[in-house]
């Protein structure tokens, strides 16, 4: 029990390495890009990495990365809600409506 402060705080510093700070974006975006890179199977990372670029304006890049999560099976409602929204933003009012299922 003593040395679980230590797996504590290690998990603590890598995940502020992957996710920094709420307002720089553009750090996790860039380092979203290297996790996609090399893991580009991993859903969450292709999230994260649309949610990043949605909070910089990117909104082609953020349904781009999104429709990738749900290619690759994530199913959140999470994910649909910043989908839906992301495309709304765009102007893309018929995709939102009437979705492809």
């Amino acid at each position: 029990m003593r040395n679980s402060w230590r797996c504590r705080a290690a998990s603590l510093r890598s995940r502020r390495r992957l996710f920094p700070r709420a307002e720089d974006y553009s750090k996790a975006i860039r380092r979203h890009v290297e996790v996609v890179h090399k893991f580009p199977e991993n859903a969450l990372a292709h999230y994260h990495l649309g949610f990043a670029s949605g909070m910089v304006g990117d909104r082609k890049a953020e349904v781009t990365e999104y429709r990738r999560a749900e290619a690759l099976g994530l199913k959140s409602w999470v994910l649909f809600l910043n989908l839906g929204l992301a495309q709304l933003e765009n102007g893309k009012v018929p995709d939102v409506v009437c979705p492809r299922y």
